[in-house]
């Protein structure tokens, strides 16, 4: 029953990214409050995702939540960031991708170079990418 229908131990896709596609609307419901935007969140969020799914979700609500008071993508990416647990995957992952384009500021294909080496082999869900 939900909220723990997206745990781990009652969904094996918990980490997957079907929150992170929804969760949009949590921070278009709260324009400039990321404490709020990630509240709705943890209401809705866990009924399909847990972990590293629903961090990813929190994130997307957060970065919406604050375009509505700044236009500067760097920061509304880097601040979005800090609603996530520094420990977590989705974090490093994040950080890392934000790091590589501060390295390479106008190559995209380095980056994504850069995202294959190291999280390409990262891959939660059970069956597999192409299962």
């Amino acid at each position: 029953m939900p909220p723990e229908s997206g745990h781990w131990l009652n969904n094996p896709h918990s980490e997957d990214i079907d929150f992170q596609i929804e969760a949009d609307f949590a921070g278009l419901m709260a324009p400039g409050m990321v404490n709020t935007a990630s509240e709705i969140c943890d209401k809705v969020g866990h009924i399909m995702n847990y972990g590293d799914g629903w961090y990813g979700g929190v994130y997307v609500a957060a970065m919406y939540s604050l375009a509505f008071v700044s236009d500067d993508v760097e920061f509304i990416v880097t601040e979005a960031l800090k609603s996530i647990p520094e420990q977590s995957q989705f974090y490093k992952c994040m950080n890392d991708v934000i790091g590589w384009w501060r390295k390479y500021p106008n190559d995209w294909k380095q980056n994504w170079f850069e995202c294959q080496k190291k999280w390409s082999s990262d891959i939660g869900c059970p069956k597999g990418v192409f299962a």
